[in-house]
């Protein structure tokens, strides 16, 4: 069994979340005692529904792109039944958070600390799956990048052969906005 205490302890002591240790669940027994801002059962249920819409028995083989991937719930989801992941996170405390537990575990995600531009994919070949689950809102800083943000969703598409994008939406400064006619 992996040490993964350090990460746990830190965690209690040092929360990423004002109302939770983490955001997301992290998937791996050892964690399941940390408090979540999420409810934890919504994350395994979108887990299965994605797991079910996707056309794979397993996802051995397969690569998978995680935008804003949090801790790595999804990612860890993924990886643990065979797929390799680039998880892409531009909070650093949860990048940092992710590539410590994929150390921990062994697991084929490879962590960036960073946005996900579309100039990711010059050297890259395509992949099976990526994820967009409610990170449009931030990619396009509400309305003020709405292009770049667009352009960036265009590219990911091409290079994908199936696009899981949740539309998340909110109240706070980063929500689209749309106007209406008249």
């Amino acid at each position: 069994m992996p040490n993964v205490q350090p990460i746990i302890d830190d965690l209690f002591a040092n929360p990423v979340e004002k109302t939770g240790h983490i955001y997301h669940p992290i998937p791996f027994d050892e964690f399941k005692q940390l408090q979540t801002s999420s409810k934890p059962e919504s994350a395994y249920r979108k887990w299965d529904m994605l797991a079910r819409a996707l056309p794979f028995d397993d996802f051995c083989g397969s690569r998978v792109l995680d935008i804003g991937a949090n801790a790595g719930f999804y990612s860890y989801q993924f990886a643990k039944r065979g797929a390799t992941v680039d998880a892409f996170e531009p909070t650093p405390r949860y990048a940092q958070l992710g590539k410590d537990i994929s150390a921990a575990y062994g697991l084929p995600v490879h962590w960036h600390a960073q946005p996900f531009t579309e100039d990711f994919f010059d050297n890259q070949v395509g992949y099976d799956v990526a994820l967009m689950l409610s990170v449009f809102q931030w990619m396009s800083e509400g309305n003020a990048k709405l292009e770049s943000a667009t352009r960036t969703l265009r590219a990911i598409a091409e290079n994908t052969r199936y696009l899981i994008f949740e539309l998340g939406c909110n109240s706070g400064k980063s929500s689209i906005q749309i106007k209406g006619s008249g």
